[in-house]
């Protein structure tokens, strides 16, 4: 066989395997991408809940502080009353 021939072959041979590199390559990002994709997914889910969590827990301390302003509020109104009670009584 001839140099160049033989130049020819190991070119061939070496393009035939940065084919199947690129190939293999190729299949292992597109793998990679799809991963990522179903993981982004998960994460959009994840976030999802816990933006509803969030939002629960919100509007349960919007109701007990309310609650609490009810309290302050009675507390308020009967200690004023046993003061006008002692005053009365006092008076």
């Amino acid at each position: 066989m001839e140099k160049w021939e033989e130049e020819s072959v190991q070119s061939s041979e070496l393009s035939t395997s940065h084919q199947h590199d690129s190939h293999d390559t190729s299949l292992s990002t597109r793998d990679d991408l799809e991963s990522l994709k179903s993981e982004l997914q998960l994460t959009k889910e994840n976030l999802v809940d816990a933006q509803k969590k969030e939002q629960l827990a919100s509007s349960k301390v919007e109701k007990l502080l309310e609650e609490i302003g009810i309290l302050k509020h009675e507390l308020k109104l009967t200690s004023e009353a046993e003061e006008r009670k002692r005053k009365e009584g006092n008076g």
